[in-house]
């Protein structure tokens, strides 16, 4: 939160923690990344906390329901986000539904 704190002080635009890096340290990594935004000034701060190197969406999740909203991820967190299996069955349902109703089935 230290850095936060100076770059918020600076007035710089971004600080940007690799949250897998914090991770791979034995840190919080979420923890000291909303520390990092607290500091910062929250939503109204003018130095945005860009967090990058999410390995998980449930950490970019969490993340989110604490206020931020700017991040950096791979495109295997990406897939996580959108490939869920409930989605996939509902839509193929819906598909189905729809070619019954206009007798195609």
């Amino acid at each position: 939160a230290g850095q936060g704190f100076v770059a918020s002080g600076l007035d710089a635009t971004y600080i940007s923690p690799y949250m897998g890096k914090l991770c791979d340290a034995g840190e919080d990594g979420v923890g000291e990344c909303v520390s990092l935004f607290n500091v910062c000034g929250g939503k109204e701060g003018r130095t945005k906390v860009l967090v990058a190197a999410l390995r998980s969406a449930s950490q970019l999740i969490e993340l989110a329901q604490s206020g931020l909203d700017h991040f950096t991820f791979s495109p295997k967190v990406a897939e996580e986000l959108i490939n869920i299996d409930e989605t996939f069955k509902a839509a193929a349902w819906f598909e189905k539904a729809g070619k019954e109703s206009r007798g195609e089935a």
